[in-house]
């Protein structure tokens, strides 16, 4: 960003991060923010005080389990700290067998129309997510 931030925006971008305590429905849009986050905000080198900041700061929108994969991790880069995350909470399924799923999803006899769509739904956030 080639002009200085006020503290007021800021702390705007900064309360924008969501928190993210676990899980693979919310792993995606975590990371997503947080990488428009630090793109948008970071000054000249990674180690500079002003970036290591802002890592603190996405660090600390994480809770619960995840912020227990973190500690235990002991992560200093983004790049480490989006691996851990990714590895621990991601969907393990390839990018093949996600379509795959998605392609041969059927409703069940016993599944309601809102279960199978559910279902779908939550398939291709996966797939997209990948």
């Amino acid at each position: 960003m080639n002009r200085d931030i006020s503290p007021i925006e800021m702390n705007m971008a900064r309360d924008m991060l969501p928190e993210y305590s676990g899980g693979s429905e919310n792993l995606a849009y975590f990371l997503n923010q947080a990488e428009n986050y630090l793109t948008l905000l970071k000054k000249g080198e990674e180690n500079c005080l002003f970036n290591k900041l802002l890592l603190e700061q996405v660090k600390s929108k994480l809770i619960g389990e995840a912020r227990d994969v973190l500690i235990n991790s002991r992560c200093s880069r983004w790049g480490e700290i989006q691996d851990v995350l990714t590895n621990r909470f991601g969907d393990p399924r390839s990018e093949e067998l996600l379509l795959h799923d998605l392609t041969t999803c059927y409703q069940r006899h016993n599944e309601s129309y809102e279960q199978y769509h559910e279902n779908i739904k939550q398939n291709y956030r996966y797939y997209l997510n990948i």
